[in-house]
């Protein structure tokens, strides 16, 4: 997830479907989905989207999610940086020390709209927890 998803928002930035989706995004902004997990293989899917359903965009498709309990990280600074700091933080520092697991639900990277390159930018990374 540190090397494949990058190269994918890469591609999507440079595509024209970024443009379309930032065009079309509610003041959420952008979000990035970790889901479909499959633990005993480390495996998931991931898809880059946006929160509204009144619009209808050609090659995407619609997706809803349960609802989950999330415990959520602000991530601050440059991306790719600052969330995938903040992804191993959460990994390697806070569920161990923590009372909760991965309830394998749906990981969230919410992408507010902002300078994306600055050390001041503010994202977060919501992740599906139990207790």
């Amino acid at each position: 997830n540190f090397v494949i998803i990058p190269k994918l928002w890469q591609e999507i930035m440079t595509d024209g479907r970024f443009k379309k989706l930032l065009d079309n995004c509610d003041d959420l902004g952008i979000v990035g989905i970790c889901y479909d997990w499959r633990l005993e293989e480390n495996k998931f899917r991931y898809m880059i989207g946006i929160r509204n359903e009144k619009v209808e965009l050609e090659g995407t498709k619609r997706v809803s999610f349960d609802d989950d309990v999330f415990a959520s990280f602000k991530a601050v600074g440059k991306l790719p940086d600052s969330v995938q700091r903040t992804t191993k933080f959460i990994y390697q520092e806070w569920f161990p020390q923590s009372e909760y697991e991965h309830s394998s639900g749906p990981e969230l990277e919410i992408y507010p709209t902002g300078d994306t390159n600055s050390e001041d930018y503010v994202c977060y990374y919501m992740v599906p927890v139990k207790k």
